[in-house]
């Protein structure tokens, strides 16, 4: 039986959306499970093209 790791996402975290590019810095003490998009609709665009991005990069 595999024991599953509890990850404590009420830490402070600083990323780059994908989409966008936007340097995004998450709230210390909020839920927030964000980790490569900044909003719902930026990785909606990113994966309705994604082999575009993945091209450029």
């Amino acid at each position: 039986m595999k024991k599953r790791l509890l990850i404590n996402y009420y830490g402070q975290r600083r990323f780059t959306c994908k989409q966008c590019s936007q340097t995004v810095i998450t709230v210390a003490g909020v839920l927030d499970k964000r980790t490569k998009f900044c909003s719902y609709l930026c990785s909606r665009r990113y994966w309705r093209h994604a082999s575009k991005y993945r091209k450029m990069q």
